[in-house]
């Protein structure tokens, strides 16, 4: 009798530990479970919040996109058209591949029927022009506010003799709009003759 009385004994023991380890363990997984249940509505208004941003992101970036480009577009187009004449343009196609944004350069001409490749056109001198107005367009909407010249370093080196005076003449424009000095480094008799200020160098 005695027996069974310590063996009951050492089973209650066991069972009281086991009760006891269960409730630890229960009260653990209640706090764990209170805590989990805190950091998911934690990281679901995180999440709402970052969703709410980048859609704010992209409106924003879809406004400053469309006044890029067509600020892009007009400036470079109305050059081509001063130097080639009417039925030259200049477009920017944004696109997306994958998760990044890519933007192509288009020129408009009146020889094809849809914008094409920059470097397709047959004319090198299209594309000295586009590279000077675009590198001019750059530094105005980057740092539209800082003083100083542009150099200008043969940007014209490849243009038509018989479009060169159009193409002096909208550099000069460009520097009087511009209110800048712009330093135009050439070897064109044209322009060496013209009636720019000049700084002649033998």
């Amino acid at each position: 009798m005695k027996e069974k009385l310590e063996q009951l004994e050492v089973k209650l023991n066991f069972l009281s530990r086991k009760v006891g380890e269960t409730t630890g363990e229960y009260n653990y997984m209640q706090k764990a479970y209170r805590e989990s249940s805190e950091n998911i509505k934690k990281w679901k208004s995180d999440y709402d919040v970052f969703l709410k941003s980048v859609e704010l992101l992209q409106m924003v970036s879809g406004v400053t996109r469309e006044k890029t480009r067509k600020q892009f577009e007009e400036l470079v187009s109305s050059a081509l058209q001063f130097v080639f004449g009417e039925g030259y343009g200049f477009k920017l196609e944004f696109d997306r591949r994958g998760n990044l944004s890519t933007l192509d350069f288009k020129i408009v001409t009146p020889e094809h029927d849809e914008p094409s490749n920059p470097l397709d056109c047959e004319s090198g001198g299209i594309l000295d022009l586009v590279s000077l107005v675009l590198r001019v367009v750059l530094m105005e909407t980057s740092n539209p506010r800082i003083e100083g010249f542009i150099i200008l370093d043969e940007s014209l080196a490849k243009l038509d003799k018989n479009k060169l005076p159009k193409a002096a003449e909208f550099i000069k424009q460009l520097s009087e709009k511009l209110n800048r000095q712009i330093l135009f480094i050439t070897h064109s008799d044209y322009i060496i003759n013209s009636d720019f200020n000049q700084v002649e160098i033998i």
